[in-house]
């Protein structure tokens, strides 16, 4: 999916890193998460299960990894359902465009 540049000013994210844990808000359109899941009733309560994740690669660092939910296998593996949590959309208006979703960790 290509966004245009009027379109990626509906994303946003920002981080935080504390001594001993960090966080990530992000905001979605709902544009897009509709195109993933293939329904465009997406509204306000809406809920789907889904994953966050990050791969390090940095050359001289230790590849590690992070996700928003456990995943637990052998070999990190962030594409299985059974580790997925739950989202559910809250709306918000930015420029025009509806967006958001609260990730609730379950």
């Amino acid at each position: 999916m290509q966004f245009s540049g009027e379109m990626r000013k509906a994303f946003c994210c920002c981080s935080c890193i504390g001594k001993n844990e960090w966080t990530i808000s992000m905001r979605l359109p709902l544009f897009v998460l509709a195109d993933i899941y293939g329904i465009s009733d997406l509204k306000e309560g809406s809920r789907f299960s889904c994953n966050f994740y990050k791969v390090c690669e940095t050359e001289g660092v230790k590849r590690h990894y992070a996700s928003f939910a456990p995943v637990r296998s052998e070999t990190p593996d962030f594409h299985r359902p059974q580790d997925f949590a739950e989202a559910v959309i809250r709306e918000e208006i930015r420029d025009g465009l509806q967006c958001h979703a609260e990730w609730i960790k379950i």
